[in-house]
């Protein structure tokens, strides 16, 4: 069994690389701002944590505050909504907007500004991320002194929308698992760029006469590649258009 002590310590540094999201060992402003929405929240949390005031939270600043919290997981969320910055009024804003239910717990989900909550319930219900968190839940860690991998927190980045419809969601997982090699308890980096399932046809043509193949490739825009004409296999093609695509094919 992990006494409260370790557990304290391995969600307290499992909580500190979630915030410290280029991984450079300081927590910054920038960082604290994609978490929290409000800048009088991220000036106090700076303002109480930032010991010797070079505008960055060290590890050992982090720790020496969250470290108060005795009752529970130690956090910077539960840490700040023990010890409010100013009024219980900005404390409540802290909370965790949702909790996912992962692993037999609740584990804190979080957004950016740049989200909206209505597109939160609708990435709730979408397919992927519907089946990412039954994936999650399928792993069981029945020694949590050396878990095969326990998820903390969700921050979700980005989504786009394709018309009603989720295009990309883009989020950030901050969990840990043991690592054999090390013998110790390891954070884990996780980015996560989700879509929907996709089509991806390879049509080879056989002349009859010569046994020749010819691939069949389309000419399409690719902005992330750089060209207004890519040339690439069919893909991303719904059942009808693939069955269309076939009759013309037989038909020739």
């Amino acid at each position: 069994m992990v006494s409260r002590s370790e557990r304290s310590l391995i969600t307290i540094s499992g909580d500190f690389r979630f915030f410290d999201l280029n991984g450079d060992g300081v927590i910054g402003r920038s960082e604290l701002q994609r978490c929290f929405k409000s800048d009088k929240i991220v000036d106090g949390i700076i303002e109480r944590l930032d010991k010797n005031k070079d505008g960055v939270i060290s590890y050992s600043e982090f720790y020496s505050e969250v470290s108060k919290i005795k009752d529970g997981d130690a956090t910077l969320y539960r840490y700040l909504e023990k010890f409010p910055l100013v009024t219980p009024a900005v404390t409540s804003s802290l909370t965790p907007c949702y909790m996912l239910d992962l692993q037999q717990t609740e584990v804190p989900m979080t957004w950016a500004p740049s989200v909206r909550d209505s597109l939160i319930d609708v990435m709730l219900k979408y397919g992927p991320f519907v089946d990412w968190m039954k994936s999650i839940n399928r792993i069981k860690n029945t020694d949590n002194t050396k878990p095969e991998l326990i998820v903390d927190k969700v921050h979700i980045q980005q989504i786009d929308m394709f018309g009603p419809k989720i295009g990309f969601v883009k989020f950030e997982v901050a969990a840990r698992k043991w690592n054999e090699k090390l013998k110790q308890i390891s954070f884990v980096p996780g980015i996560v760029f989700m879509r929907g399932g996709a089509v991806g046809i390879l049509c080879i043509l056989i002349e009859v006469e010569t046994g020749k193949e010819y691939a069949v490739i389309t000419l399409q825009p690719r902005i992330p590649a750089g060209h207004s004409e890519f040339p690439e296999i069919p893909a991303g093609m719904v059942p009808q258009e693939f069955f269309y695509l076939l009759s013309i094919l037989n038909y020739r």
